[in-house]
């Protein structure tokens, strides 16, 4: 007997899954083929602008290089911010103060900046530091610095010899996580550096330090309410993209649109690193009359004691 097969059966519905799938498999075959068109154009255009641009000079080191101490201010200067972190009235403020606790105390509390340590430990940059400006009078010894290093997020208290006892290790570790920490991790260096200088003079002079989280960060409505207006803010600009992709037509429109006038109009505006070598911290007096001293570095010293940090 011979086999008997079912008879072929077509529907509209088999058809119409014929067509779908044969689009679908052609979508992702030109999907594929963009992918490397793309990436080659983009390949080929990094080539191109390797080898036919004329590169500029790499702009000079500062005078100390990563990994070395800063050079020394002439004079007693609190507050050296070479790394940028601080807006010149931050720095004024923080100067001014210091200045006059270093008149009624005599001791001697620096706060210095850096925008890198290199391949040096944040430790041996501090006590380094610390002993050739001198920090603090040479009889007692009275001197404090706070180093922060801004590419390796790290930050350190150390103290003279005789403000062992004032600012154990243990209080200087808690001064970093509880205050200048969290303070840091938001980008507000100023408000953090502004309330720990605060707990370390009354522990300087012989006070109780309270380890209060600064005010001006808020609580946790505070950090969720900055979140989200931020990522607002992210996503209005990726709409924006999104648009002027479309407007200009597609990618290569794009790319061209960011090379434009208004795309680059407000590069450069913000304040550029300053060089140690170029008295940073002594120029910016505008409005700060008062906040300057004729004081001279003590000549100090630290065995290396104090705790360090990161952010």
């Amino acid at each position: 007997m011979p086999k008997t097969y079912p008879p072929n059966t077509f529907s509209v519905f088999n058809v119409v899954f014929g067509i779908a799938g044969s689009l679908f498999i052609r979508f992702l075959q030109a999907m594929l083929v963009g992918v490397l068109v793309l990436l080659l154009w983009w390949g080929g255009r990094a080539a191109y602008t390797a080898l036919t641009e004329t590169r500029a000079p790499l702009a000079a080191e500062p005078a100390a290089l990563p990994g070395i101490v800063p050079p020394r201010p002439p004079r007693y200067e609190p507050v050296t911010d070479a790394a940028a972190l601080l807006q010149p009235a931050e720095e004024d403020s923080l100067r001014a103060r210091l200045f006059r606790f270093e008149k009624a105390t005599t001791a001697q509390l620096v706060i210095v900046t850096v925008p890198r340590l290199g391949a040096e430990p944040l430790e041996d940059v501090a006590q380094r530091l610390f002993n050739t400006w001198g920090i603090g009078r040479r009889e007692t010894n009275n001197g404090l610095l706070v180093l922060v290093a801004r590419r390796e997020h790290r930050i350190r208290i150390q103290t003279g010899y005789g403000l062992e006892g004032a600012v154990p290790d243990a209080t200087a570790y808690r001064l970093i996580t509880d205050v200048l920490e969290p303070a840091f991790k938001q980008g507000k260096y100023y408000v953090g550096l502004d309330a720990a200088t605060a707990q370390l003079m009354r522990l300087m002079r012989g006070e109780e330090a309270s380890f209060a989280r600064p005010a001006a960060l808020g609580g946790f409505a505070a950090g969720l309410t900055e979140g989200m207006m931020k990522g607002g803010l992210f996503g209005l600009w990726g709409l924006l993209l999104l648009w002027q992709c479309r407007r200009n037509g597609g990618l290569i429109g794009l790319w061209a649109w960011t090379k434009s006038d208004w795309w680059l109009s407000g590069s450069g505006s913000g304040r550029s690193r300053r060089d140690w070598s170029s008295g940073s911290s002594g120029s910016s007096s505008s409005g700060s009359s008062g906040s300057s001293s004729s004081s001279s570095w003590g000549g100090g010293s630290s065995g290396g004691g104090g705790a360090s940090g990161g952010w």
